[in-house]
């Protein structure tokens, strides 16, 4: 099923898929109104992130390759 594709990608260590993903005109228009909308929820998630083992260094890493991927397809993916 194609949606389960584009949800694998966050948990794959793909960045040739997510570069695919986020440069979709569709994608892009959702993931606007996903970001606008849900600030607060991710802001918690990545609080909640940080908590766990590892977490510190897991929101670093996500955060670097969102800010690389941004650069790269021009596109803002993080709130």
């Amino acid at each position: 099923m194609i949606t389960d594709n584009f949800f694998k990608i966050f948990f794959e260590n793909s960045s040739r898929k997510r570069l695919i993903f986020f440069r979709d005109p569709l994608i892009q228009y959702l993931w606007t109104i996903f970001r606008n909308k849900c600030v607060s929820s991710f802001n918690e998630y990545i609080a909640e992130m940080i908590t766990q083992d590892q977490g510190k260094e897991k929101v670093i890493k996500l955060v670097k390759d969102a800010c690389q991927l941004q650069e790269v397809i021009e596109f803002q993916v993080l709130p």
